[in-house]
């Protein structure tokens, strides 16, 4: 199963609103109603939610990859100090690494 990239839920948003529009444009109740704009606060919000958890696991990533390097770093014999200003990680962090080995 394939993910949705950003970019593309940007593009399913536009053609979902096409689509309604399309559908739905030329029927005078669904314009007095709003219809249209509740779907499209619906439509941001998944997108919002996409692009959060998107970014969360960027995060969680570049964390991971930011600690494994702290590791390395201390096993080479570097002090907390040098390693928590070379990675910009919170010295709490490079402490709870230092502990653990």
């Amino acid at each position: 199963m394939r993910l949705i990239m950003l970019n593309n839920s940007y593009i399913l948003i536009g053609l979902l609103e096409k689509l309604y529009t399309h559908l739905y444009g030329g029927i005078k109740k669904f314009k007095e109603e709003g219809v249209k704009d509740m779907i499209a606060e619906k439509l941001i919000l998944e997108t919002d939610i996409l692009i959060y958890e998107y970014e969360k696991r960027e995060e969680k990533k570049a964390l991971e990859i930011a600690l494994e390097i702290a590791k390395n770093m201390l096993d080479e014999g570097m002090t907390v100090e040098q390693t928590a200003k070379l990675t910009k990680l919170p010295l709490s962090y490079i402490v709870d690494l230092q502990t653990k080995q």
